[in-house]
């Protein structure tokens, strides 16, 4: 924290007191900042996150829709009808996503068309059948090869897992639009931010159970003495001390305490910040 302090230091002038809290006659730093625009917009966590997220999730949803799409048996089509034998049965116990541990039957059954014996794998989540059984199986005339057995399913993917499988890769597409909308933000503070010293204002336990931690609340006055608040959020910290805000001089609302300043390759950024307020 001792760059921090230095950098607060040299953005105080004195410390009145306003309405029981210490503020600060502020003064405002203008940092010449030289930057890559591709390393914010390729190296930031918004994006990783959202390519892993669209990556890992539509080529999972690709193989699951094809597994649906091969297994997918149109009922309409089989208007023949034979009988069939069951060869072999197993207990699958699942152990992954919202079904973990919850359990199905995989059946395994055989049946001639002309002189060809066909074999096929069926599913329930009922113990309906036993080794050695007799089940009329229902075919395409066609495609003998496209049966179903009453009371079991082709395949353990319905048609709406092939379609919920897709919300993944949607969602990191929407983290990787949302990265360039902050890395727009993250450049126009770069280029027309003034530093100036937060503080402390608030503390608040932050009740998501998801993200967790603390909300952190600070006060600043812009250029023009005008009040205003930004947040911070930390997962492990219920700190005091005051921050460091960079804030947008055209846009006063775009602002951000230098700790969330914070994207692969930022250490330079942060170099050139510490460098602009003469710290060592």
């Amino acid at each position: 924290h001792g760059d921090r302090f230095e950098l607060r230091n040299a953005l105080h002038c004195h410390t009145p007191t306003v309405s029981g809290k210490i503020m600060t006659t502020e003064k405002y730093i203008s940092p010449k900042i030289k930057y890559s625009r591709l390393k914010i917009f390729f190296l930031n966590y918004y994006f990783l996150f959202g390519l892993i997220f669209f990556i890992i999730g539509f080529i999972g949803a690709i193989n699951i829709s094809r597994t649906y799409k091969s297994t997918y048996v149109d009922k309409e089509n089989l208007t023949k009808k034979t009988h069939g034998l069951i060869l072999d049965t197993e207990k699958i116990f699942q152990d992954a996503g919202e079904t973990y541990g919850s359990f199905y039957y995989k059946y395994k059954y055989s049946y001639h068309i002309d002189d060809s014996l066909i074999f096929v794998y069926g599913s329930s989540d009922n113990n309906l059948y036993k080794i050695g059984d007799t089940i009329t199986v229902f075919y395409d005339f066609e495609n003998p090869t496209l049966s179903i057995v009453e009371n079991l399913k082709e395949t353990q993917l319905e048609e709406d897992d092939a379609i919920l499988i897709w919300i993944l890769p949607i969602v990191g597409l929407i983290i990787i639009i949302y990265s360039f909308f902050w890395c727009k933000k993250i450049f126009r503070l770069l280029d027309n931010g003034l530093l100036t010293n937060g503080v402390h204002y608030s503390t608040e336990k932050n009740d998501d159970p998801e993200s967790g931690g603390f909300i952190h609340q600070y006060v600043f006055t812009d250029d023009k003495g005008r009040k205003r608040k930004v947040k911070k959020h930390t997962i492990w910290r219920d700190e005091k001390e005051n921050e460091v805000i960079l804030f947008d001089k055209i846009d006063k609302t775009n602002q951000i305490t230098l700790s969330d300043l914070s994207f692969l390759g930022n250490k330079k950024i942060k170099v050139q910040i510490y460098s602009a307020a003469n710290i060592v």
